[in-house]
């Protein structure tokens, strides 16, 4: 079949894999993951030692012991680690496939932005539904004041676009692109690299016996922003919701007890009330499942590989 006689789905994928065809032997995906995971632990190492020049002795034990991120600077200082995972994506790009980092984007900046706003737009309308979902009684609660919020905002607001564009560059990106280009099938490009990505945010001493809930709910996250990504051609709509799912989690409402130092307000439930949290982890896990679903349903009606 002609490019030209493909659907517009197929022409987006086939554009957002040209780059990653060249130098897409496993050993080099190897080499990077590997390699660069070791960077990343170098930067990050420096960045904690940095940030703890400006923190309390007790503040900077908390943060590296306990792993709750519940002061500004904690949060700021998370979200920093980030930044190591774009330098090692570079470097290794450059070094293992002579590449540039924006060939993990895909697609022309026209339409880069448009699905990126579409993404906020569509994460929006699922924190509204979702919101209307959970019992009246589990109102959010104050955390920083409105001055200190808004004096953090400024900052905040660049980091988290930097980690979620880092995580989005790294398995949306270039784990995707360079498995699809040697497996044309969606267990492989689609469900490993999420299942990965979900496997990382498994952190039982933080969530308990709730922790594989918060893996279901990732994994869906993204399944989801991997499909989007080889149907729209680019990382847009991925980033777009990934930003905004992170920044109503981090600044708008933060789940008590957990990445809170930059939120406006927290929920109701402490994180290490268990049972109590897990009535509304699930329901949050059977919403994003609905709408997985019915993302999956519009897009093979209408925007068909």
């Amino acid at each position: 079949m002609h490019i030209s006689e493909q659907s517009p789905a197929s022409r987006n994928k086939a554009s957002f894999l040209s780059p990653a065809k060249q130098r897409n032997e496993i050993w080099r995906i190897v080499a990077v993951l590997v390699l660069g995971f070791v960077v990343l632990q170098l930067i990050t190492a420096v960045i904690f030692v940095v940030a703890g020049q400006f923190m309390s002795s007790d503040e900077f034990l908390k943060m590296t012991t306990e792993l709750k991120f519940t002061t500004p600077k904690m949060v700021i200082t998370v979200l920093t680690t980030f930044g190591g995972w774009i330098v090692a994506i570079i470097i290794m790009l450059f070094l293992f496939h002579r590449r540039s980092v924006f060939t993990l984007l895909g697609g022309n900046a026209k339409s880069f932005l448009r699905n990126f706003v579409l993404g906020i737009l569509a994460v929006i309308v699922f924190f509204v539904g979702s919101g209307l979902l959970e019992p009246s009684d589990l109102l959010p609660e104050a955390n920083l004041s409105y001055d200190i919020w808004l004096s953090w905002l400024p900052i905040a607001i660049p980091l988290i676009l930097m980690q979620v564009s880092a995580e989005e560059l790294v398995f949306r990106g270039y784990i995707q692109q360079q498995l699809a280009v040697r497996f044309d099938h969606f267990a492989v490009w689609m469900i490993l690299p999420s299942l990965v990505f979900a496997l990382g945010h498994y952190q039982p001493a933080t969530f308990g016996s709730n922790a594989w809930l918060v893996v279901v709910q990732t994994f869906l996250i993204g399944v989801l922003a991997a499909d989007m990504t080889m149907r729209t051609g680019n990382l847009g709509a991925a980033i777009g919701v990934h930003f905004a799912n992170n920044f109503m989690g981090m600044c708008i409402v933060a789940t008590k007890g957990y990445m809170s130092g930059l939120s406006l307000y927290v929920s109701p439930i402490d994180l290490g009330n268990v049972e109590q949290m897990r009535p509304l982890l699930m329901s949050q896990v059977g919403f994003t499942a609905f709408i997985v679903l019915i993302y999956f349903l519009a897009a093979q009606r209408w925007y068909r590989y």
